[in-house]
């Protein structure tokens, strides 16, 4: 299953989806906001790299999105979500008990965090660095890459504050997170 269609189907559980406000924390070139902004009624979406940013805007070609620069450990939104969606950036943080804090304070009452990330046996990097068989293959950024994702993976089984359920998909995992104990905030 496609990380759109994950969304689209287990969230659209919580949610009617042409209702909801979602953000998508680490952007890149901005694939997820054209694929999904047509589908919820506010798309909004976040990168640490003004680069990005700018890719992201440039690629939108008038898809409903709004794009600014921000960190997951600082998010620069008020609690205005749905859905908070990490598109194959969990494993790039530095603190992770940061970062679900701080979806945990833009989450509506009743939202949910969703983290797709690339599998360690993924053949589709983007980065050259990372594809056995390339001229540019380095070995150390790829046990550095998937060590990165073990951390990442491992810090969402041992955090407490919220539920974890998730599917693999062809080339990696979706996880979906629902607070384990919810009140009016």
């Amino acid at each position: 299953m496609r990380i759109g269609k994950f969304i689209r189907e287990e969230c659209g559980k919580y949610f009617t989806l042409a209702d909801i406000s979602l953000l998508e924390i680490g952007i890149g070139g901005g694939t997820f906001g054209r694929i999904l902004s047509p589908y919820v009624k506010k798309y909004y979406g976040i990168d640490i790299n003004e680069g990005m940013v700018r890719g992201a805007v440039q690629n939108s070609s008038g898809a409903a999105v709004n794009y600014a620069v921000g960190d997951a450990e600082r998010i620069p939104f008020g609690r205005n979500f749905d859905i908070v969606f990490y598109s194959r950036s969990w494993h790039l943080l530095e603190h992770y008990s940061k970062a679900l804090a701080e979806a945990d304070r833009v989450l509506k009452h009743g939202g949910v965090i969703v983290i797709a990330e690339p599998s360690k046996n993924s053949n589709r990097w983007k980065d050259a660095r990372l594809i056995k068989g390339s001229p540019q293959f380095d070995e150390e950024d790829l046990i550095e890459k998937m060590e990165s994702l073990e951390r990442g993976r491992d810090a969402l089984f041992e955090q407490r504050l919220f539920n974890v359920s998730g599917m693999l998909y062809y080339e990696g995992a979706v996880y979906l997170l629902k607070r384990k104990i919810s009140w009016e905030r």
